[in-house]
């Protein structure tokens, strides 16, 4: 009769961990939303901030480094683009 109790626990126990490991996903889930967010706003310019030299400085070169890694995206996704053209066109000869 005591093998009844010791599955209840390992019941017990396993549901225990699968909490656990869903609890983590969710938080690392979380994280990651959070750092979508940040990236999205790295390009927007704070207003509220003094117009200053130094400022104005900081938020041109945010703009400036947004626009940079879009362009290094939009050139890598066209780069790998011809490359499999240029690719498959020489296999056809």
């Amino acid at each position: 009769m005591k093998s009844i109790p010791a599955a209840e626990e390992q019941i017990k126990i396993d549901d225990a961990k699968i909490a656990k490991k869903e609890r983590i996903k969710e938080e690392s889930h979380q994280k990651y939303l959070k750092s979508l967010e940040q990236k999205k706003d790295e390009g927007i310019i704070d207003t509220t901030k003094e117009m200053k030299a130094k400022n104005l400085k900081k938020m041109a070169d945010q703009v400036l480094m947004a626009k940079a890694l879009e362009v290094d995206s939009k050139s890598a996704s066209s780069s790998e683009s011809s490359e499999k053209v240029s690719s498959s066109g020489a296999e056809n000869e």
